[in-house]
């Protein structure tokens, strides 16, 4: 797995999941408990979610704050 925070212009804050993992496909996992909390999360503090998934190519997740997160 891979973890990456990085700072953006504005004070914003970009953060990057990433695994080598089973993934999977439409309607699977993004559809879960665990996604729907983070997206919930993420509306909370003005950001976006992008999850990029397929079966045996692992998952992407990718959370945009433009403000940061204070």
């Amino acid at each position: 797995m891979t973890l990456r925070l990085d700072a953006r212009a504005g004070g914003g804050l970009r953060l990057v999941v990433e695994d080598d993992g089973c993934g999977f496909g439409p309607g699977g996992d993004a559809q879960g408990t665990g996604v729907l909390s983070m997206r919930r999360r993420a509306d909370a503090l003005g950001a976006t979610l992008a999850i990029e998934s397929a079966p045996g190519r692992g998952t992407r997740v990718v959370l945009d704050c433009p403000g940061g997160i204070a």
